[in-house]
């Protein structure tokens, strides 16, 4: 992410967005990473800042859009207005959706968090760094309303009217200068930054955030003008309310509403005119979509509805029916069914008037003879309300299913709450939604924006298929009747009565939100294909499929409306479109359209049927294909025949024939073969000659040359193991230099390195470009690193190369990173693994990769049987030798050093000095005269700067002759001359040293690399003592204390060549002056299938964690834990406390809080929001318990109490002990361990130590047999 915006920028900036907006300009030579930092919303520990948060959402909730009902009708249709004499032709009003405006909200929240962050700057201080002033009495308020959120006895009542009259103040500041004076119009500039790509955001990416300034900003002053408790009586109501509006909150006043609404005005005419940005490529056949980069087969979307839909029908017959025997399943006849579509009695549907009302009563009888009677029934004839609770959770797990696959299969997607808010029966106020016409069942959505305004609804009819049609109708008849007497029969427990919901999909407190069913869309989707599609995902990816697929090309607009209407807006489209909730304008941006139908008519039906049939027939469950399935094939000679079959569409249906290919005898095949060959490897050479501009150039080795051709044949995936200085870039050089090569993508982890990689391809004469420079001309090498590599953006662009035929390769530059680097600081590395949903050629390219670490990198990037070509990592120009020196002599030995070496450095020749402590880096500095780099290794922007620095470049250009460094120095940064690396202090790994060192003797010339250790710091050789340690560690002191060869151990370490020094006849260590697997290349749909496919394993492990956490729930707060682990649930059901297995083991309930008390996940800042702080359960399934200080989490005492019980059973021990990579000194010292995150991903996700023994624990009762 760019850090600091640059002066020049204002030179190349060329969108007249950027010049409307004024932002680059702001914020020229000012700091984008500190100034967005400030705006993030409260953390953890930020209690004033989550105290004023919670009070902005009573204020806001509570008074600001509650307070709505009390103001009149006109009041609201001039704050809906931005016109200064004209009212809105609809009242200003709440969202459909509350979700939205906690998104609006929240740009409340962070402008508030972003003004007390910074009031500790003062003025001057402010205006240099930021870009703004407070006014004295902006910040005279804000420093009382921080002094107020300190004291906890401050009401919040009070808190409410400081934080409104501070907001309003903001609001109505007059600019009749430059609008950035203001606070909050300089706050809109921050929201301008992406904090993930470090660019300023598009029109088309930031209007939503405009429009939610509007809507709060009206609705915080209108109940500022107005307010609502004094509202009642006020005789000059309309006089003070228009005050505020005309002076503050129209077009065209100096105010920042003014400025505000300007903005966004000009903002959607931007983005119409330019579109959106790309969202979704298609690959030649049709058959696979890139959305937003990332792959999805339609196969898999098919395969996805057919398997639900079974397993919905399974969930339904197995074990929500009680029927047995031959009658266990049965098919309603939908086609006898009578709806009347004029009905509207409250409480009715078309189960009243078919005889199908209380079937529960049949389904209690089925279950007083069936063989689950014990579950649900005690000897009394009471209910078991335990039972009861398990079969509701499976009623809930079938209607996530029903609900999925009504969105699914329905046709084009509705938004969520208007499915969500779907009614069974007839209600008060609105009519049900669930209909059977000619035995179809159809359910009608209304247009939540239309209704919001209007009484008169807009409706859209979707027809089911059969088979998800007649689930709709089971449920109505026998599950939902069932359930509701049980709920009645509930509330009666407690003297209350509760009638049944209308709605569908509900819980106590009403329909189900759309937030619910966003996330079983995300849990299911990841479940059956291996990949997490969201609401809002599907609905754009829904409406490609049917743009490309299903929709009927020739199909006129529709026009159900009797008369004129005047309302552009309003004016009807393609019914596909209608279907989603949208018109034909919007299409171009978002792929859907935003208008409905007002009324359904006989028309309206049998269009919509259509729409719906092709869209049936798309994802293969329509009523003919299903037939098609049940016939027997006419050949059996496969058994990989598709049982389904897709009629191809748009212009493949009308390739015309091929004709034959005329065939060449064999022996002419044979030698025009061979002559491919010799051709191919003569353009090889010449490309490598061309590349380094030398006409007699060859190969440096074998392993170089094996690399690069495998590569220009695009084999993959190929992982080249080469020695730094061994011409690792020339792996994807020499093909991006071959005749017709396509794009070549250069993922570079370092700032320093990709500058470096840009300037080797452009001297070489490579067409190379830098991410995003390279969007629009698709050089032959595109160099961008990690982190953008993986946001959307970059990810649809590469994507859409993919499809086009133009993406050749993804080559990933010091691909040790992916696991080592993300493992501790730079866990980011770890989404790099996304590339491989590209489905090209893949190409690793890295100096250090230990044959023992290959699993891990294997795991890392989900590959599977690479190709690994590994030269020898024996640098033999190098001189490794290690000194040990008295305590406190450290830096005045390597000093010594250094003196020692400088009369006898050749001009240009330069060394560098590596230390892992920053006192001891500044104090070799000072020493030394000379400069000190050094950045945080998980920050590229501070790299970047540092590598700018004078001191640097100095060094770099041979100035200077030494450097002192941090690590952040080690890794892809090649500097020529570098002759002499000394270490003061060990390194932190052998990879970590062999990169550092390797920095040296790049040319070939001699090198030295010296270790210095301090007495107290030598590791003394002690087997108990180094099997507690890591193992990088436990390496690292091999090297260091070794007798032998150093040469043989860094050998066998990086890449298992046992060879020493006399061997390999290479430079002697200061001790001794005294193989490939057979391997196919992968195809490249390969990525994308291990990628979903893991995507899968993850999912089915996140619900194996839900559902022994879901036992443990049901077992009660003291059922006993160690039990249930042991001896399985049925053996857990007494009190933990009473347990006499317990105490034995010294497991008792005291003893493993006990033990709790010991985790603290503040010590390892990378896991102090992993997991839940109450309940230790990972945040992933625990995601609000820290929020509500530990009230809301349903897993207390599970996973700890399990850690301390694996240590009893030898098996799972054995496992942790391994997982760890030591041995542990006892109770305190694992109990540290398992707070801190664990160094591989848990079910795919990051997770504490904690998390990964609870999950050995579940794999050892599989093996056990208690699951």
């Amino acid at each position: 992410m760019q850090k600091v915006m640059e002066e020049g920028i204002l030179r190349h900036e060329t969108t007249n967005w950027l010049k409307r907006t004024g932002w680059s300009a702001h914020f020229a030579g000012r700091n984008l990473v500190d100034i967005q930092a400030c705006s993030r919303m409260p953390g953890r520990d930020d209690d004033e800042l989550r105290r004023m948060t919670a009070a902005l959402d009573r204020l806001f909730f509570d008074r600001c859009i509650g307070g709505l009902k009390s103001m009149p009708l006109m009041t609201r249709l001039l704050l809906a207005s931005p016109h200064p004499h004209d009212a809105h032709s609809r009242p200003f009003g709440p969202l459909q959706e509350k979700t939205s405006m906690d998104r609006y909200l929240v740009y409340v929240k962070r402008f508030l968090c972003y003004c007390l962050n910074v009031l500790s700057l003062e003025e001057d201080a402010l205006l240099a760094e930021h870009g703004f002033r407070f006014t004295h009495a902006q910040r005279a308020s804000l420093e009382q309303l921080w002094a107020h959120l300190q004291d906890e006895e401050q009401s919040s009542e009070g808190l409410q009217e400081e934080i409104l009259q501070i907001l309003a103040d903001f609001w109505m500041q007059r600019l009749d200068g430059d609008p950035f004076a203001s606070p909050l119009w300089h706050f809109v500039g921050v929201l301008g930054i992406d904090g993930e790509t470090g660019q300023l955001r598009p029109a088309h990416l930031f209007t939503y955030v405009l429009a939610g300034l509007v809507f709060t900003g009206r609705a915080l002053l209108g109940e500022w003008a107005i307010p609502t408790r004094e509202r009642a009586g006020m005789t000059d109501l309309a006089q003070r309310f228009a005050q505020v509006r005309d002076a503050w909150l129209c077009k065209a006043t100096y105010s920042p509403m003014g400025y505000t609404l300007s903005l966004l005005l000009y903002g959607k005419k931007i983005a119409q005119e330019t579109g959106s940005r790309l969202m979704v490529s298609w690959s030649k056949q049709g058959e696979m979509m890139y959305f937003m980069g990332k792959p999805i087969l339609m196969e898999d979307i098919r395969h996805m509805v057919a398997r639900m839909t079974d397993d919905a029908e399974d969930l339904l017959w197995g074990q929500l029916m009680f029927k047995e025997g031959d009658d266990e399943r049965f098919v309603l006849p939908l086609a006898g069914i009578e709806d009347d579509l004029t009905q509207t009695r409250r409480g009715r549907s078309f189960i009243h008037s078919n005889d199908l009302a209380g079937k529960e009563v049949e389904m209690l009888e089925d279950l007083v003879v069936s063989s689950r009677k014990a579950e649900f029934l005690d000897r009394a004839g009471g209910w078991k309300w335990a039972g009861i609770r398990k079969y509701l959770k499976l009623v809930k797990k079938f209607e996530e299913f029903l609900l999925l696959l009504s969105h699914i299969t329905g046709g084009q997607p509705s938004r969520g709450e208007e499915i969500t808010g779907l009614r069974l029966v007839n209600g008060i106020n609105r009519d049900r939604n669930v209909f059977v016409i000619d035995g179809d069942v159809v359910l009608v959505t209304q247009y939540h924006k239309s209704l919001a305004h209007f009484d008169s609804p807009k409706v859209i009819p979707r027809f089911l298929p059969e088979r998800i049609g007649q689930l709709f109708v089971m449920y109505m008849v026998y599950i939902r009747p069932l359930t509701d007497r049980w709920e009645a029969d509930r509330w009666e427990l407690y003297g209350k009565m509760a009638p049944p919901s209308d709605f569908i999909w509900h819980s106590e407190t009403g329909p189900w939100e759309s937030s619910h069913m966003s996330g079983a869309m995300g849990k299911w989707t990841s479940h059956y294909i291996g990949r997490r599609i969201t609401l809002q995902d599907w609905r754009h990816i829904a409406i490609a499929i049917s743009k490309k697929h299903a929709r009927d090309r020739g199909a006129t607009r529709a026009d159900f409306e009797d008369g004129d209407n005047d309302d552009e807006s309003e004016q009807y489209e393609a019914p596909d479109d209608l279907a989603a909730c949208h018109t034909g304008q919007t299409a171009a941006n978002y792929g859907v359209t935003i208008d409905v139908l007002k009324r359904l008519t006989a028309e309206s039906l049998e269009i919509f049927g259509r729409v719906s049939r092709r869209w049936h027939k798309f994802l293969g469950c329509d009523a003919q294909q299903r037939l098609s399935t049940l016939e027997p094939p006419a050949s059996t000679s496969s058994s990989l025949k598709r049982k389904g079959k897709v009629e191809p569409v748009g212009e493949e249906r009308f390739c015309p024939p091929r004709k034959r290919a005329k065939i060449a005898s064999l022996e002419k095949l044979r030698a025009s073969v061979a002559a491919v060959e010799d051709k191919k490897d003569d353009m090889i050479l010449r490309g490598l000659r061309a590349v380094l501009r030398d006409d007699a150039a060859q190969f440096r080795s074998p392993e170089q040359e094996e690399a690069v051709r495998l590569a220009a044949a695009k084999q993959s995936p190929l992982v080249a193991v080469l020695p730094t200085g061994g011409g690792k870039s020339l792996v994807f050089m020499v093909p991006a230099m071959l005749a017709g090569a396509g794009v070549t993508i250069v993922v570079a982890p370092f700032a320093e390195l990709k500058r470096q990689l840009v300037t080797r391809c452009v001297d070489a004469g490579l067409d190379c470009k830098s991410w995003p420079e390279a969007r629009e001309t698709w050089p032959r090498v595109t160099l961008v690193s990690a982190e953008a590599a993986v946001t959307d953006d970059f990810l649809q662009w590469a994507a859409d190369l993919s499809v086009r035929g133009r993406l050749d390769r993804v080559v990933i530059d010091e691909c040790h990173l992916t696991f080592t680097a993300a493992e501790t600081y730079r866990a980011k590395l770890r989404c790099l693994v996304l590339l491989r949903s590209l489905g090209c050629p893949f190409v690793f390219l890295t100096g250090t990769l230990p044959p023992l670490r290959q699993r891990d990198f294997e795991e890392a990037m989900q590959l599977q049987a690479p190709l690994y070509i590994r030269a020898s990592s024996h640098r033999l120009n190098a001189r490794y030798s290690v000194l040990r020196v008295r305590n406190g002599r450290g830096v005045m030995e390597v000093k010594k050093l250094v003196d020692s070496r400088l009369p006898r450095l050749s001009p240009g020749e330069k060394g560098v000095i590596y230390c892992t402590s920053h006192a001891k880096c500044r104090a070799l500095a000072r020493q030394l005269s000379c400069h000190y780099y050094h950045a945080q290794r998980d920050d590229g922007d501070a790299q970047f700067v540092a590598q700018r620095e004078q001191g640097f470049r100095a060094w770099v250009n041979g100035e200077t002759p030494y450097i002192v460094a941090t690590a952040a120095l080690g890794t892809g940064i090649d500097v020529a001359g570098i002759v002499h690396v000394i270490h003061l202090e060990a390194p932190f790994s052998i990879i970590d040293y062999a990169q550092e060192a390797g920095r040296g003797g790049r040319a070939g010339e001699p090198v030295t690399a010296e270790i210095v250790v301090e007495e107290k710091d030598w590791p003394v050789e002690d087997h108990v003592r180094d099997s507690c340690l890591d193992l990088s560690t436990r390496e690292v002191h091999r090297l260091i204390r070794t007798q032998g060869c150093r040469r043989r151990i860094l050998g066998q370490c990086l890449d298992g060549d046992l060879r020493d020094c006399k061997d390999l006849d290479a430079v002697r260590c200061d001790n001794c002056r005294r193989d490939e697997l057979l391997w196919k290349s992968e195809p490249p749909s390969q990525g994308i299938v291990a990628s979903h496919a893991r995507g899968r394993r993850d999912a089915l492990a996140l619900e194996r964690f839900e559902a022994a956490l879901g036992e443990i729930e049901e077992l009660g707060k003291m059922g006993c834990r160690i039990c249930w682990m042991f001896d399985g649930v049925k053996e857990a059901g007494h009190q933990w406390g009473t347990c006499g297995t317990t105490t034995e083991k010294d497991l008792s309930f005291s003893s493993c809080m006990d033990f709790q008390g010991l985790v603290n996940y503040k010590k390892d800042l990378q896991a102090r929001f992993l997991s839940c702080f109450y309940c230790h359960v990972s945040q992933e399934l625990c995601r609000d318990g820290y929020e509500t200080k530990g009230a809301s989490c349903r897993w207390k005492h599970a996973v700890i109490p399990m850690a301390l019980a694996a240590v009893t059973e030898a098996d799972i021990w054995s496992q942790v002990q391994e997982a760890a990579g030591r041995d542990f000194k006892g109770r305190d010292d694992y109990a540290d361990w398992l707070g801190r995150k664990h160094s591989k991903l848990v079910c795919g996700r990051e997770m504490t130590n904690a998390m990964a023994v609870f999950d050995l624990v579940l794999k050892w009762r599989q093996t056990q047999g208690l699951t």
